[in-house]
């Protein structure tokens, strides 16, 4: 992933000229940063044996804006709430949303002898061998 980033800070349009250079160039400079970043990122996670893939579609920041969208509508007019108006409003949204903490660890596995399929098919129940 870092050559990529790097062939994308060398490329060239016909003049010659570098895209990096060009008055769009940041859609192109962006793209080789988050390139080195999430390379960077994967080798720390798999040296340490945090992971064994990543799915890079996850590493989003889109939900955590909406949910500071909804944070500021809150406050009404004030863009820049203080401490206190923003634990108030986190509480809120906690309590419209109905937030409960969840029963089941996560790294808890699941029971064995079924299957889990996608949901709409047909549940199959597994032999279990003991």
């Amino acid at each position: 992933m870092e050559a990529a980033g790097q062939e994308l800070m060398e490329l060239r349009f016909a003049n010659e000229r570098l895209v990096a250079q060009d008055g769009r160039r940041m859609s192109v400079i962006a793209m080789a940063f988050t390139l080195k970043s999430v390379s960077l990122l994967a080798e720390k996670l798999f040296d340490a044996n945090l992971c064994r893939y990543i799915c890079t579609r996850h590493l989003n920041q889109d939900p955590l804006e909406m949910y500071f969208s909804c944070i500021r509508q809150r406050g009404g007019w004030n863009n820049n709430p203080s401490a206190a108006q923003f634990r108030h409003a986190y509480r809120q949204t906690i309590v419209h949303a109905a937030v409960l903490a969840s029963r089941m660890p996560m790294r808890q596995q699941r029971p064995k002898g079924y299957a889990f399929p996608k949901p709409g098919a047909p549940q199959q129940h597994l032999q279990s061998q003991q």
